[in-house]
Protein backbone atom coordinates (compact mmCIF):
# COMPACT_ATOMS: atom_id res chain seq x y z
CA UNK A 1 0.00 0.00 0.00
CA UNK A 2 1.25 3.30 -1.37
CA UNK A 3 1.79 5.89 1.68
CA UNK A 4 1.72 9.79 1.08
CA UNK A 5 3.57 11.81 3.65
CA UNK A 6 2.47 15.05 5.31
CA UNK A 7 4.46 18.10 3.81
CA UNK A 8 6.69 20.11 5.70
CA UNK A 9 7.56 23.44 5.66
CA UNK A 10 6.74 26.19 3.41
CA UNK A 11 7.22 26.39 -0.26
CA UNK A 12 9.36 29.52 -1.68
CA UNK A 13 6.03 31.60 -2.74
CA UNK A 14 5.04 30.82 0.78
CA UNK A 15 8.15 32.28 2.25
CA UNK A 16 7.99 35.32 -0.05
CA UNK A 17 4.49 36.06 0.88
CA UNK A 18 4.77 36.21 4.40
CA UNK A 19 7.77 38.30 4.48
CA UNK A 20 5.85 40.69 2.52
CA UNK A 21 3.13 40.85 4.34
CA UNK A 22 5.36 41.23 7.45
CA UNK A 23 7.54 44.04 5.85
CA UNK A 24 4.04 45.59 4.75
CA UNK A 25 2.83 45.98 8.71
CA UNK A 26 6.16 46.84 9.52
CA UNK A 27 5.80 49.85 7.44
CA UNK A 28 2.56 50.62 7.91
CA UNK A 29 3.51 50.37 11.81
CA UNK A 30 6.32 52.77 10.97
CA UNK A 31 4.45 55.36 9.40
CA UNK A 32 2.16 55.46 11.92
CA UNK A 33 4.77 55.91 14.76
CA UNK A 34 5.86 58.70 12.16
CA UNK A 35 3.00 60.49 12.22
CA UNK A 36 2.94 60.24 16.12
CA UNK A 37 5.97 61.57 16.20
CA UNK A 38 5.34 64.65 14.37
CA UNK A 39 1.80 65.49 15.81
CA UNK A 40 3.35 65.64 19.53
CA UNK A 41 6.51 67.71 17.90
CA UNK A 42 4.06 70.00 16.32
CA UNK A 43 2.31 70.30 19.54
CA UNK A 44 4.95 71.07 21.65
CA UNK A 45 5.69 73.79 19.16
CA UNK A 46 2.36 75.37 19.18
CA UNK A 47 2.94 75.28 23.38
CA UNK A 48 6.22 76.71 23.44
CA UNK A 49 5.23 79.80 21.22
CA UNK A 50 2.08 80.19 23.32
CA UNK A 51 4.12 79.88 26.65
CA UNK A 52 6.14 82.52 25.13
CA UNK A 53 3.66 85.22 23.76
CA UNK A 54 2.13 85.07 27.04
CA UNK A 55 5.16 85.65 29.28
CA UNK A 56 5.68 88.72 26.41
CA UNK A 57 2.37 89.61 27.23
CA UNK A 58 3.14 90.09 31.10
CA UNK A 59 6.57 91.84 30.23
CA UNK A 60 3.94 94.75 28.04
CA UNK A 61 1.72 94.72 31.22
CA UNK A 62 5.05 95.01 33.45
CA UNK A 63 7.33 97.47 31.63
CA UNK A 64 4.34 99.59 29.40
CA UNK A 65 5.85 103.14 30.98
CA UNK A 66 9.39 102.05 29.44
CA UNK A 67 8.07 100.74 26.58
CA UNK A 68 5.80 103.68 25.73
CA UNK A 69 8.68 106.43 26.17
CA UNK A 70 11.03 103.67 24.14
CA UNK A 71 13.51 103.46 26.55
CA UNK A 72 16.22 101.00 26.22
CA UNK A 73 17.84 98.89 29.50
CA UNK A 74 20.84 96.62 29.94
CA UNK A 75 21.73 95.38 33.23
CA UNK A 76 19.97 97.36 35.48
CA UNK A 77 18.45 96.22 39.00
CA UNK A 78 15.33 97.83 38.52
CA UNK A 79 15.13 96.93 34.94
CA UNK A 80 17.18 94.04 33.77
CA UNK A 81 16.51 94.06 29.70
CA UNK A 82 17.65 93.56 27.76
CA UNK A 83 15.62 96.21 26.06
CA UNK A 84 16.73 97.62 22.62
CA UNK A 85 14.38 100.18 21.43
CA UNK A 86 14.63 102.74 18.24
CA UNK A 87 11.98 105.64 17.22
CA UNK A 88 9.04 102.97 16.73
CA UNK A 89 9.54 100.06 18.89
CA UNK A 90 11.77 97.53 20.91
CA UNK A 91 13.55 94.38 20.46
CA UNK A 92 13.63 91.80 23.61
CA UNK A 93 14.74 88.41 23.65
CA UNK A 94 13.89 85.60 26.24
CA UNK A 95 16.79 86.66 28.26
CA UNK A 96 14.49 89.45 29.17
CA UNK A 97 11.37 87.43 30.21
CA UNK A 98 14.18 84.94 32.05
CA UNK A 99 15.59 88.12 34.22
CA UNK A 100 11.87 89.18 34.76
CA UNK A 101 10.74 86.22 36.14
CA UNK A 102 8.31 85.21 33.21
CA UNK A 103 10.59 82.58 31.70
CA UNK A 104 11.97 80.25 34.17
CA UNK A 105 15.81 80.10 34.52
CA UNK A 106 16.17 76.64 33.07
CA UNK A 107 14.36 78.45 29.50
CA UNK A 108 17.68 77.91 26.81
CA UNK A 109 15.36 80.11 24.01
CA UNK A 110 15.39 77.61 21.39
CA UNK A 111 12.07 75.43 20.46
CA UNK A 112 11.44 71.70 19.93
CA UNK A 113 13.34 72.03 16.38
CA UNK A 114 15.99 74.14 17.63
CA UNK A 115 14.83 77.20 15.99
CA UNK A 116 15.34 80.59 18.41
CA UNK A 117 12.95 83.04 18.37
CA UNK A 118 12.85 87.41 17.43
CA UNK A 119 10.59 89.36 19.68
CA UNK A 120 9.47 92.65 18.08
CA UNK A 121 7.24 95.47 20.27
CA UNK A 122 5.87 98.34 18.13
CA UNK A 123 4.42 101.77 19.96
CA UNK A 124 1.37 102.78 18.21
CA UNK A 125 -1.28 105.34 18.66
CA UNK A 126 -0.63 108.97 20.59
CA UNK A 127 0.22 110.15 23.47
CA UNK A 128 -0.80 109.67 26.42
CA UNK A 129 -2.80 106.85 25.42
CA UNK A 130 -0.29 104.82 23.45
CA UNK A 131 -0.45 100.85 22.92
CA UNK A 132 2.09 98.20 22.60
CA UNK A 133 1.56 95.39 19.54
CA UNK A 134 4.20 93.00 19.07
CA UNK A 135 5.32 89.82 16.64
CA UNK A 136 7.30 86.98 18.02
CA UNK A 137 8.56 84.94 15.08
CA UNK A 138 10.60 81.60 14.91
CA UNK A 139 14.54 83.05 13.33
CA UNK A 140 13.86 79.99 11.56
CA UNK A 141 12.02 78.03 9.22
CA UNK A 142 10.53 75.27 9.67
CA UNK A 143 12.41 72.08 7.03
CA UNK A 144 12.18 68.58 6.67
CA UNK A 145 14.12 66.95 3.43
CA UNK A 146 14.20 70.46 1.68
CA UNK A 147 10.73 71.38 2.22
CA UNK A 148 8.98 73.53 4.46
CA UNK A 149 6.30 71.56 6.98
CA UNK A 150 3.46 73.90 6.62
CA UNK A 151 1.40 71.02 7.73
CA UNK A 152 3.34 70.73 10.74
CA UNK A 153 3.26 74.95 11.53
CA UNK A 154 -0.82 74.43 10.74
CA UNK A 155 -0.75 71.99 13.48
CA UNK A 156 1.28 73.58 15.66
CA UNK A 157 -1.18 76.69 15.09
CA UNK A 158 -4.10 74.47 16.04
CA UNK A 159 -2.57 74.18 19.47
CA UNK A 160 -1.02 77.81 19.90
CA UNK A 161 -4.70 79.50 19.15
CA UNK A 162 -5.98 83.01 17.77
CA UNK A 163 -2.54 84.37 18.04
CA UNK A 164 -0.51 82.24 16.45
CA UNK A 165 0.41 82.70 12.53
CA UNK A 166 3.04 81.33 10.03
CA UNK A 167 4.57 83.03 6.90
CA UNK A 168 3.81 81.78 3.32
CA UNK A 169 6.10 84.61 2.03
CA UNK A 170 9.00 86.92 3.16
CA UNK A 171 6.37 89.81 3.26
CA UNK A 172 3.93 88.74 5.65
CA UNK A 173 2.38 86.93 8.29
CA UNK A 174 -1.00 85.21 8.05
CA UNK A 175 -2.73 84.65 11.61
CA UNK A 176 -4.74 81.30 12.54
CA UNK A 177 -8.00 80.99 10.13
CA UNK A 178 -6.48 84.28 8.13
CA UNK A 179 -8.34 86.24 11.09
CA UNK A 180 -5.30 88.76 11.35
CA UNK A 181 -2.37 89.94 9.29
CA UNK A 182 0.96 91.67 9.72
CA UNK A 183 3.42 93.22 7.26
CA UNK A 184 7.02 93.03 7.07
CA UNK A 185 7.06 96.56 6.56
CA UNK A 186 5.99 96.68 10.73
CA UNK A 187 7.90 94.00 11.85
CA UNK A 188 11.44 93.21 10.43
CA UNK A 189 11.46 89.89 12.13
CA UNK A 190 9.35 88.67 9.05
CA UNK A 191 11.77 87.77 6.96
CA UNK A 192 10.84 84.47 4.50
CA UNK A 193 8.73 81.77 4.33
CA UNK A 194 7.94 78.81 6.95
CA UNK A 195 8.53 80.77 10.27
CA UNK A 196 6.09 80.74 13.26
CA UNK A 197 4.61 83.52 14.23
CA UNK A 198 2.46 84.70 17.70
CA UNK A 199 1.01 88.07 17.77
CA UNK A 200 1.13 90.20 21.34
CA UNK A 201 -0.39 93.29 22.94
CA UNK A 202 -3.25 95.20 22.13
CA UNK A 203 -4.84 93.50 19.22
CA UNK A 204 -3.98 89.83 21.09
CA UNK A 205 -6.63 88.08 22.23
CA UNK A 206 -4.89 86.79 25.24
CA UNK A 207 -3.26 90.55 26.27
CA UNK A 208 -7.25 91.87 28.43
CA UNK A 209 -5.87 89.13 31.09
CA UNK A 210 -3.04 91.57 31.68
CA UNK A 211 -4.66 94.63 32.06
CA UNK A 212 -3.09 97.00 34.20
CA UNK A 213 -5.65 97.87 37.58
CA UNK A 214 -3.83 101.25 38.42
CA UNK A 215 -5.18 102.16 34.86
CA UNK A 216 -1.71 103.10 33.07
CA UNK A 217 -2.78 101.25 29.92
CA UNK A 218 -5.61 101.69 28.10
CA UNK A 219 -8.43 99.26 28.47
CA UNK A 220 -10.08 97.26 25.47
CA UNK A 221 -14.02 97.59 25.40
CA UNK A 222 -16.40 99.29 27.88
CA UNK A 223 -16.58 98.09 31.92
CA UNK A 224 -19.91 98.10 32.67
CA UNK A 225 -20.38 99.56 36.25
CA UNK A 226 -23.68 100.42 37.98
CA UNK A 227 -25.05 101.39 34.50
CA UNK A 228 -22.17 103.45 33.34
CA UNK A 229 -19.13 102.48 30.95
Amino acid sequence: MKMFGIKKGFSLLELILALGIGSAIALIKFQDMKVEQEDLVAKTAGEQIKQLGEAVNGYISMRYDKLSTLTSSSNQSSDPGPRTCNSTGCEIDYHTLVNEGLLPASYNGNNIYKSPYKIILKREGTAPNYVINGLITTSSAWIEGGHIRYDLLGKAMQVAGVDSGMTKDATSVAGFQSQWKEQNTAFNNITRDGLLAFRVGYNSSLYAIYLRRDGTLPMTGNLNMGGNS
